[in-house]
Parts: C-alpha cells; structure tokens; sequence
C-alpha cells in the first residue's frame, strides 16, 4: 500500500512537472516570437507596421501574462492537493 502511494504521488508531481515544463516552453516561444517582431521592427518597417507589430508584441505579452498565471495555478492547486494529503501536525 505504501508503495501504491509512492506511485501515485510521483505521477502526480510528474504531471505537474511536465504541464510546467509546457507551459514554460510556451512562454519561451511568445519571448521568441517578440524578438523576431523586434528584429523585423529594426530591419525596416513602414508606421503603419511597426504599429501592428506594437499591438503584436503586447498580444504576446498579456498571452505571457497569462500563461504565467496559469503556471501559478498548477503549483497551488498541486500544494493544495498535497496539504490535503498529509496528515495534521501535532
């Protein structure tokens, strides 16, 4: 039983390790994706596109925003789960 335990605990925080680890590389690509419109910014681009570009960028910032909340939310619902599972402290 002890061991089914261990199991179960480690897929768990397995699960949540590689929703992180996913929401991280999505994170990473949005960064990415805001250094290339920067780059093609500093090549040349006409007002009007470098205004597009602007609300580019800060649609990839609040989509980062976003996934970083998300991120946030997988770790208390995960420690949430977790002081749940412990017994009291005496």
């Amino acid at each position: 039983q002890k061991e089914e335990e261990r199991v179960r605990k480690s897929r768990i925080t397995t699960d949540r390790d590689k929703m992180l680890a996913h929401l991280d590389v999505l994170i990473a690509e949005a960064n990415v994706s805001i250094a290339d419109i920067k780059l093609s910014m500093i090549v040349g681009m006409s007002e009007d596109e470098v205004d597009q570009a602007k609300a580019l960028i800060q649609a990839f910032k609040v989509l980062i925003a976003q996934l970083r909340e998300q991120k946030a939310l997988v770790r208390i619902e995960y420690y949430e789960g977790v002081r749940e599972e412990m017994p009291p402290r005496k």
